[in-house]
């Protein structure tokens, strides 16, 4: 499920990551998937301190738990296992920017992107399973002032074309 990261050169991605919105979102994402694969809480238990360190301790846990029942309806949807890098890497990879595509859509009320994001990560007969614990996630951290930045449908769509011709033209997965 971890890449790891393909060279030390600096990803524009990393300044994106940077805001907090986006940062906590995919290094939140990265922690509970870690923590689902060692099967130990040291992951969640930093992703959880991180979003009380920005959003509040209220604010903060409900967001993390919420981001956690996100991750594990991932776990059970995904079409194929989904990759992410470690926790803090300054890279993004497709699924990681579906997955912020997907919340950025639910958060501006973008259904074309929204369907862009979790048609990727998901078959279609369990994309509902995916959105109702992502549509949580998304509400708890607007209701929390931290927005994610939109990122249109086209957008999406080429990252998820460019992707799957990158898989077919490597013939080998890393999950």
């Amino acid at each position: 499920m971890f890449i790891s990261n393909p060279n030390s050169q600096e990803c524009p991605a990393k300044g994106y990551l940077e805001r907090p919105p986006e940062g906590l979102t995919v290094n939140g994402y990265r922690n509970w998937a870690a923590g689902f694969m060692t099967k130990t809480d040291r992951h969640w238990e930093q992703c959880r301190q991180k979003f009380i360190s920005i959003l509040g301790k209220h604010d903060g846990l409900l967001a993390a738990n919420a981001l956690g029942n996100f991750v594990r309806s991932l776990g059970y949807c995904a079409t194929c296992p989904l990759k992410c890098y470690a926790p803090g890497s300054g890279h993004l990879n497709a699924d990681e920017c579906m997955i912020l595509g997907l919340i950025a859509a639910i958060q501006h009320g973008d259904e074309e992107a929204m369907q862009e994001s979790v048609n990727a990560l998901s078959c279609r007969s369990k994309c509902a399973q995916i959105i109702s614990p992502a549509g949580e996630y998304a509400m708890i951290m607007k209701s929390a002032g931290s927005l994610l930045l939109p990122i249109p449908a086209p957008v999406l769509a080429e990252i998820y074309v460019n992707s799957q011709f990158q898989d077919q033209k490597s013939n080998h997965t890393i999950h």
